[in-house]
């Protein structure tokens, strides 16, 4: 019996024990919380030492960068509840509390710097000598405490206006995407007239010099012209002023090969070179690929025309012809 007595006491007292409640957590609350992250905790709201699984709780999102939200101790009860927390703490201290995060609007300044530092460190196209880059329009963009990084995303225009796609990061904890309306010039090679030519006249390589300058237009970059092999078989399609930059459609290519001409055909046979007369079926200048017919089968061949009134199965002849050009134009420049 007496054990029996024992037991039960026993028992009843481990009842008592699994069923008394929990000690009470008390939650002295702060009437001005600044936080800086993206999240408001439980740990934020009290000075007060608490354990670390209450503090680390996350109740629910923080306000904007420089803007701030209040709570009243209601609705933080009701959010405890909500949470399902184990032990829902008491609350005491400040009647409610007003959560402020830390940081502002990213003034147009800041944002502006990175833009263009990191505008200013992409690679040049190629053929480029340089770059330059004029922002149009800026997003806007919150930074936390001010911080601010950004990175380009997409090579932006070639050149001349254009968006370009940059990754913002505020004070490393959050990223957003934004673009930005640029304008992008290039220095590019040019060729500068430093005497001035009427229309027909020749290309002669003193009259020219090479020079680079600025662009903003994908067209303009494409038309400019640059000296190449070639050069002494143009001529000026118009009228070109001293101090202008030259352009492909300043110039024409001299025909030396014309439809229906009979022109002489170099064909290379072993060691051998065999000249025979053919007709020319298309107009062609040095360099150029044009079909021939030949008098005996008449048969059409693609051929390049090598020199005035000579075409060749290959390029025979035609580094030739360039070398006796340009030996021409150098003892004409001569005194």
């Amino acid at each position: 019996m007496k054990l029996f007595l024992q037991s039960l006491l026993v028992g009843f007292t481990l009842v008592l024990a699994v069923g008394a409640p929990a000690t009470e957590t008390n939650l002295v609350l702060d009437a001005e919380v600044v936080v800086h992250s993206k999240v408001v905790r439980v740990g934020d709201l009290t000075r007060t030492p608490i354990d670390d699984e209450l503090a680390s709780t996350v109740l629910f999102a923080a306000p904007r960068p420089g803007h701030e939200r209040k709570l009243s101790l209601k609705e933080l009860r009701r959010r405890f509840v909500e949470l399902g927390l184990r032990r829902v703490p008491r609350l005491s201290g400040a009647k409610s509390v007003r959560i402020r995060r830390s940081g502002a609007l990213a003034s147009s300044t800041t944002m502006e710097r990175a833009v263009q530092k990191a505008l200013d460190s992409m690679p040049l196209p190629p053929g480029a000598l340089g770059q330059r880059w004029e922002i149009l329009t800026m997003p806007r963009v919150r930074a936390v405490r001010g911080e601010l990084s950004l990175r380009i995303l997409d090579p932006g225009p070639l050149v001349g206006p254009g968006s370009i796609r940059v990754r913002v990061m505020d004070g490393g904890s959050s990223a957003s995407a934004a673009f930005v309306r640029v304008r992008r010039s290039l220095r590019v090679v040019g060729t500068l007239v430093e005497r001035g030519a009427k229309a027909g006249a020749g290309l002669p390589l003193a009259a020219l010099a090479p020079d680079s300058l600025w662009v903003d237009r994908l067209v303009d970059w494409q038309q400019l012209f640059r000296f190449d092999e070639s050069r002494a078989e143009w001529t000026f399609a118009r009228e070109v002023k001293a101090g202008s930059h030259l352009r492909r459609n300043d110039l024409r290519p001299v025909l030396l090969v014309h439809r229906g001409q009979t022109v002489e055909w170099k064909e290379r046979r072993g060691s051998l070179v065999v000249r025979s007369q053919v007709r020319a079926r298309s107009d062609g200048a040095l360099g150029d690929w044009i079909l021939v017919q030949s008098p005996f089968d008449r048969r059409l061949r693609r051929v390049c025309v090598v020199a005035e009134g000579a075409v060749s199965s290959g390029k025979v002849g035609l580094r030739e012809t360039l070398a006796r050009a340009r030996q021409s134009e150098d003892e004409g420049e001569s005194p």
